[in-house]
This record gives structure tokens, C-alpha cells and sequence, in this order.
């Protein structure tokens, strides 16, 4: 009797404390998240950088400076998440790996070269997004919808198809991001009263 009331009380400490710790690959993944949740990413810079940085633009190019700091584009976070489960989603199913997202800075108008657009009313400045693959020693823009199995079709080459007419007429859309939530395309901040 005394036995079993001694293995009943081992095998209780046993299943208490069995029950009470992580498997290995909760424990791992909760580490990492508390990692990735703690840790600065390496691309920070100082706020006096930054400022350096902005005054550099805003010397170089007076007639496209913002109200409070300097021009900018916002998109949200959202669309951010959305747009990157989109492409990383297309492209693991063609076997590429996305390695980051090109800014392309684009126009919606047309203008003379060298034309001055104070506060963007001129030929309207917006960005365009474009998956990446890592591609000898640097990162190239590709489309997934238009990519082979594990052979990502490269936007310029893209691009220079639709130059010689082979995509005309039969373009099925593209994984390039521009019809953005964004603030507008092209921003001043501009103080609330």
C-alpha cells in the first residue's frame, strides 16, 4: 500500500511537471518570437542621421519639400502584411524565394525631363512594389505570375517583352503593387488645425 501511494505521488509530480513545460518546438518558437519582438533590427540609424539625411534632401531639392519634415509616402501596415503573404505566397509555389520588396519610384503623368513639381502637382510621383530574388550579388525585381517553375521572370525582361508587343493583349495582370491605401502616393504632412 505504502508503495503505491509513494509511485502515485511520483507519478503526480511526474505528469505536474510534464504538463507545466513547453514542448521543444513551442519553446523555440516563443524564444525566437520574444527575439524577433526585443531585438532592434540592424538597419536603425540615429535620429541625428536622419535629420542629416533630410537635410540633405531637402537642401539638394527645394521645391519638393514637406510641410513638417520632408516628402513622404505612407502605406499601411496592413497592406504592407497583405501584399508580402501575397507574393511570398505566388512565388513558394513557382519554388522561388522572395528575398525583399523594391520601392520603384514611378510618375502617373508625363513630364519634361528635369520639370519641377512643387508640392507634387505636376506629374504626380508614386511608388510601385516589385518582389526581389537574390540573384548572384544582388537582389532583382521578378513578377511570380509571369515566372516558371524555380525560374523567376525578371521585370526588366518583362518590361522589354511588353516593348516588343509579345505581352500586349494578353497581360494577365501582374504581382506589382501601386493601387495602394497610400498617403496620397506622395505626401506633405500637413498639420491638422
Amino acid at each position: 500500500m505504502k508503495t503505491l501511494k509513494i509511485s502515485s505521488l511520483f507519478l503526480s509530480l511526474f505528469l505536474l511537471f510534464a504538463c507545466s513545460k513547453q514542448n521543444p518546438t513551442e519553446e523555440n518558437e516563443s524564444k525566437s518570437k520574444s527575439k524577433m519582438d526585443s531585438t532592434p533590427p540592424s538597419n536603425l540609424i540615429s535620429l541625428n542621421t536622419a535629420k542629416e539625411q533630410l537635410d540633405n534632401y531637402n537642401e539638394a531639392h527645394p521645391l519638393e519639400v514637406g510641410s513638417e519634415y520632408a516628402v513622404r509616402t505612407w502605406i499601411s501596415i496592413e497592406e504592407l502584411k497583405a501584399y508580402i503573404a501575397y507574393i511570398e505566397k505566388e512565388s513558394t509555389g513557382k519554388g522561388i524565394e522572395v528575398s525583399g520588396i523594391d520601392f520603384i519610384h514611378t510618375q502617373y503623368k508625363e513630364a519634361a525631363p528635369g520639370s519641377p513639381n512643387p508640392n507634387n502637382t505636376v506629374y504626380d510621383l508614386t511608388l510601385m512594389l516589385a518582389p526581389t530574388y537574390a540573384k548572384e550579388n544582388g537582389n532583382v525585381a521578378f513578377d511570380p505570375i509571369y515566372s516558371e517553375q524555380g525560374k523567376p521572370k525578371d521585370l526588366k525582361d518583362l518590361f522589354e517583352e511588353i516593348k516588343l508587343d509579345s505581352l500586349l493583349g494578353s497581360s494577365p495582370g501582374s504581382s506589382i503593387a501601386n493601387g495602394l491605401q497610400t498617403c496620397p502616393n506622395y505626401c506633405f504632412h500637413t498639420p491638422k488645425p
